[in-house]
């Protein structure tokens, strides 16, 4: 049984309300991130590489795991939960600065949780957006592409006032 126009533009809804927070918050940690590392800890390049090399290299290692998954499972659950779970690390590092315990290690586990959640999120996500729409799919893909780069320049406008509010 397929969902009808009204229901199917409503999952669109929640799918793009989804997609909007991760957005925004990816646009944040685009800035922040390298930005507490190098600045706030004044770390040296190299060691600000290997940083962001802690964010992206888990996509490497599980997005094609993440992709079986993602195909085998019911995508909005798993979503759910992965973007649920991914509140968490940015909480943490959040108590850790207001703690004043922030170090280079903490910003690499904290490096390596985004990107190992990352890497089920995106294949969740991309799949859960074909179940959603089942016409009209070029323009869904036209609109959630939109919104990625709209929100992800939104979280980069508010990342760029770290360094007038501080960590």
């Amino acid at each position: 049984m397929t969902a009808g126009p009204r229901a199917e533009t409503h999952q669109f809804r929640w799918y793009l309300g989804g997609l909007a927070a991760w957005f925004t918050s990816l646009g944040i940690q685009m800035i922040v991130f390298p930005w507490l590392v190098a600045v706030v800890l004044k770390e040296p390049a190299q060691r600000v590489g290997i940083a962001q090399m802690a964010v992206m290299a888990p996509a490497i290692l599980f997005m094609l795991l993440g992709g079986t998954l993602a195909d085998r499972a019911d995508c909005r659950h798993l979503l759910l939960r992965f973007q649920l779970l991914a509140t968490l690390p940015p909480l943490a590092l959040a108590g850790i600065v207001a703690g004043g315990g922030l170090g280079y290690p903490a910003l690499l586990g904290y490096g390596l949780a985004m990107g190992t959640l990352t890497a089920f999120v995106m294949p969740a996500r991309d799949t859960l957006l074909t179940r959603v729409v089942r016409q009209g799919r070029e323009r869904a893909v036209a609109i959630a592409s939109a919104g990625q780069f709209i929100c992800q320049l939104a979280g980069i406008a508010v990342a760029g006032f770290a360094g007038r509010v501080g960590a």
